[in-house]
């Protein structure tokens, strides 16, 4: 779990700080650079002009900046990732790329993924090239399923296909 602010993350702890299998980060994923964080409601980007808090239309006014060091998601996956569920504002392709685990499934947040956004070009091709299937597709999410994944469930006589 991670989140760029420090208040998230202190409720992230309260009700996920016991696991020993869930981390929590405070960070923003991006290149490894430093960058500028808008703060506008529930949401934080990075880059006023592609974000979706901005682009689709949200009611959410850009409260504040805060300046914050980047990590590159390789920096954070140590490989062990089961399930990735990335709602990033935009930046879901910088975790894509820097993805060290192969999780059985991953859901990304796809209704941002407008043409104002570069990176949306790049998501549905390193999907393919990396074995994962659309298994299913919602006004705001896309969920792919590791064609393993869906072999071995189809093995154990559950139909994964929508």
């Amino acid at each position: 779990l991670l989140d760029v602010r420090q208040e998230a993350c202190a409720s992230l702890h309260l009700a996920w700080g016991s696991f020993d299998w869930v981390n929590i980060y405070a960070c923003a994923i991006y290149d490894g650079s430093v960058a500028n964080v808008n703060l506008a409601g529930h949401s934080t980007f990075i880059g006023k002009d592609t974000s979706p808090c901005v682009v689709n239309g949200s009611s959410h006014k850009i409260y504040g900046m805060q300046e914050v060091a980047t990590v590159k998601f390789s920096q954070i996956d140590d490989g062990t990732i089961d399930i990735l569920l990335a709602d990033l504002e935009g930046n879901e392709w910088f975790t894509l790329k820097e993805l060290r685990s192969s999780p059985f499934i991953i859901q990304l947040e796809t209704h941002s993924l407008n043409a104002r956004m570069p990176e949306k070009n790049y998501i549905n091709p390193h999907i393919d090239r990396n074995d994962y299937s659309l298994h299913a597709l919602t006004d705001s999410d896309s969920i792919f399923v590791s064609k393993s994944f869906e072999e071995f469930l189809k093995g154990k006589g559950i139909n994964s296909k929508l």
